[in-house]
């Protein structure tokens, strides 16, 4: 009796024993990070949950009466496919947990409409729409990239949704990323192999077609009428590696915009502004905020852009090709940017005031002052020149300033404040009075 006992006992501690194991087992497995088929690449809708006709898995890389979608890799959602614009549907990621990064990211498509269209991250535990974005009327594919530094551990789920039936009413979408596997890490300080010196595309991402490859990285010097030009030894000479007839989207990694907010590099190839170009893309929204082409020579010619206005914001270079005919290509070298640097992202200290501020020549309607330049723990940026209330940075670390459209009879009261590249702003040097 006793041994039954025992025996009984000892089944049933075996048994909790297996059920507390496997318990402890669930409960302790890694919650998911990442989605399933998030690029589409099985060409279904794996991993999905669909309702409505709004949406088809395609391998179509045109859409017949324009230019290239510029998918990523051969398959994506092309929103207009199964039903036009009149289809109405959703799309539906599996839940997933925000980890161990700070951006996701995906391609984006098809019609603008906020309220109608768009891709949304959405909370698992209570429905709310956390992120949302549209189309901008047009097929090509644009990345959105989303900071989700506000979300951490947040379990949520993509939803696409088309509740559209008028003109663009479709979206369509591409290569989802979440934390566990996106490429955006962070913004960089600077951009790694800026000049392709590297001999190769380390540093830069290839979104879309054949049109750059590492074969079209090369130390070549002369085209068959005479010098590139190019700043080193390699530099990006589109034509190299497949000729007019690629097509393709390339871009750099990311950045904040820093300094006095220059950005120059060298371009050549086809003149061509709407099919082939170089941008600069803000990441927020996908605005191309700066473009330049070529003037269908392989000599290199330098473009610079003042992007100040922009300070601070997240940014991307991209460059475009589009064209198949006669000068179908483009070319890039020694693109330099001024990027916030990431020592400075905590820097609380402001530099020190300017002093000595004198007027050094005098007209009945302008006035050139200088002073004595300010110090910073990181570096000096600029200055802003101050007169009767009004603010105009100089955009130069130089220490002198002209004001033009003086006005006689009216007293000036003029100062000068320093910046550094954190944003930091220095107290006012002292006011200098000008009876004019």
């Amino acid at each position: 009796m006793k041994q039954s006992v025992m025996k009984k006992m000892i089944v049933f501690l075996a048994a909790t024993f297996a059920a507390s194991f496997l318990f402890l087992n669930t409960a302790l497995a890694a919650p998911p990070r990442d989605i399933t088929n998030g690029n589409f690449e099985t060409g279904n809708f794996t991993g999905w949950t669909v309702t409505g006709n709004a949406f088809s898995v395609v391998n179509d890389t045109n859409w017949g009466w324009g230019g290239d979608f510029n998918q990523k890799g051969a398959y994506h959602v092309w929103g207009y496919k199964n039903a036009g614009d009149a289809g109405t549907g959703t799309l539906q990621s599996r839940s997933f947990y925000l980890w161990g990064g700070k951006y996701i990211d995906f391609l984006i498509g098809g019609g603008n409409d906020i309220d109608n269209l768009y891709v949304a991250l959405v909370d698992a535990s209570s429905g709310q729409v956390l992120l949302k974005a549209t189309g901008s009327d047009d097929e090509s594919y644009r990345r959105v990239i989303w900071d989700i530094s506000a979300y951490p551990y947040k379990q949520v789920y993509f939803k696409v949704v088309d509740t559209s039936t008028g003109e663009w009413g479709h979206i369509n979408v591409d290569d989802f990323h979440t934390t566990m596997d996106t490429p955006y890490s962070d913004y960089y300080s600077a951009l790694p192999n800026h000049d392709f010196e590297d001999g190769t595309l380390n540093g830069w991402m290839v979104n879309s077609g054949s049109a750059f490859s590492a074969g079209d990285v090369t130390s070549d010097s002369t085209y068959w009428d005479g010098p590139f030009n190019q700043s080193g030894s390699y530099h990006l000479w589109s034509y190299k590696d497949g000729g007019d007839a690629d097509t393709g989207v390339m871009q750099s990694y990311f950045f904040k915009i820093g300094g006095m907010g220059k950005i120059d590099f060298l371009i050549s190839g086809g003149n061509d502004i709407d099919n082939e170009y170089v941008a600069l893309v803000r990441a927020s929204d996908g605005k191309e905020l700066f473009k330049a082409t070529g003037s269908n020579s392989e000599q290199y010619t330098r473009v610079s852009w003042d992007a100040s206005f922009y300070g601070g914001e997240q940014v991307y270079v991209k460059i475009v090709d589009n064209a198949t005919g006669d000068w179908g290509h483009i070319n890039l070298d020694d693109l330099n940017v001024q990027a916030m640097n990431t020592s400075v992202k905590n820097d609380i200290t402001p530099p020190t005031a300017p002093a000595n501020l004198v007027v050094t020549d005098r007209t009945s309607t302008t006035v050139t002052l200088s002073w004595d330049a300010s110090t910073d723990n990181i570096g000096v940026t600029g200055y802003n020149f101050k007169i009767n209330g009004s603010i105009t940075p100089t955009r130069s670390t130089d220490t002198t300033y002209t004001c033009t459209a003086l006005s006689p009879g009216v007293t000036y009261y003029i100062s000068v404040s320093a910046l550094d590249a954190a944003g930091n702003e220095s107290a006012n040097s002292e006011t200098l009075v000008l009876h004019n």
